[in-house]
């Protein structure tokens, strides 16, 4: 049964990632996306050989936001493995090296989003 859940779950990832990796504005060899993860200006991002994206993670560019315009750009190198819930979000450019690992639930950002002044929280 394990070895049916496991080949089920690669299944499913490989059939996501043959699905989406052509919205990229470039996808590497032998790169994997996430289940259930999320993607926002796919046409911004970059992303190198062998790839691996953890599930209900979310790669979002923004070039748009309360009428200011952007011209962002995530790039992730070769060999590079995110674990799952991870977030990288760019306004302006986000560079990642190879041969990185990330654990799970990391935030990469380039921008703020509101007010995080004390009386706010």
């Amino acid at each position: 049964m394990k070895k049916t859940l496991y080949y089920w779950e690669r299944f499913k990832t490989h059939l996501c990632t043959a699905i989406r990796c052509h919205d990229f504005k470039s996808f590497g060899k032998r790169s994997y996306l996430g289940l259930h993860s999320t993607y926002i200006g796919e046409q911004y991002i970059s992303i190198g050989d062998d790839f691996s994206l953890g599930n209900y993670s979310r790669l979002t560019a923004w070039d748009t936001f309360h009428e200011q315009t952007f011209s962002p750009e995530i790039i992730i190198g070769n060999n590079c493995k995110i674990g799952q819930e991870a977030h990288i979000t760019a306004i302006n450019k986000i560079s990642i090296g190879n041969k990185v690992l990330m654990g799970t639930k990391v935030l990469i950002t380039d921008n703020s989003h509101g007010d995080c002044s004390p009386e706010q929280m």
